[in-house]
């Protein structure tokens, strides 16, 4: 493997919905000359019908990466209290496509939608 990279599993729930998302967070996603499709991209291109993405990943032999990814740890991470705490969280909860921006900053210090709107790695464990 050419690179060193961290999958996050986030199960959030917003309007009383819930939602689970995977966020990798790495130095640089490839290498020079190299591309790639987002997993999501491929998965809902590719996934047999009622296959969830990590029997999508066992069917494609990527399990042992899986496993090296999540080193047998999930976590679940309620944001409900970050929406209720601070009113700058309210956009997300309102405006339709806005949570799906989330990304991670950079070494893994916490998720971001933009400068302003932020949690810290601290606050989320």
């Amino acid at each position: 493997m050419h690179l060193s990279y961290q999958l996050i599993h986030a199960d959030i729930v917003i309007r009383d919905t819930p939602y689970t998302t995977w966020l990798c967070a790495s130095q640089d996603f490839k290498q020079p000359g190299e591309s790639k499709i987002a997993f999501d991209a491929y998965y809902e291109v590719e996934h047999t019908s009622g296959e969830s993405p990590l029997d999508f990943c066992e069917r494609n032999g990527w399990a042992e990466f899986i496993d090296q990814m999540l080193n047998g740890v999930l976590r679940k991470i309620d944001l409900k209290p970050f929406w209720e705490r601070d009113r700058k969280f309210q956009p997300l909860l309102h405006r339709a496509g806005l949570f799906g921006l989330v990304q991670i900053q950079t070494e893994g210090y916490g998720i971001t939608w933009g400068e302003d709107l932020d949690i810290a790695d601290a606050a989320l464990y």
